[in-house]
């Protein structure tokens, strides 16, 4: 994350951790769902934790809790 906020991204979203693939899939699907609603990006990723721990299936913090944002200060 740090090289493309050097290199001039504003903002970065990434995993700290590998997850599985078809969860990960499902958790950005539903980020860039709300993303494309006009929420923030900020506001879409929590949306997203939110909705992949009320899951029946991805509800374990391994699945969601490895996405953070990051922002050039």
């Amino acid at each position: 994350a740090a090289a493309f906020l050097f290199a001039g991204s504003a903002e970065v979203i990434a995993s700290l951790w590998n997850v599985d693939s078809e969860s990960t899939a499902d958790f950005m699907a539903e980020f860039y769902r709300q993303l494309g609603n006009g929420t923030s990006s900020g506001a879409a990723l929590q949306n997203a934790m939110k909705r992949a721990r009320a899951s029946g299936r991805y509800h374990h913090p391994y699945y969601w809790g490895a996405f953070a944002r990051f922002i050039r200060v």
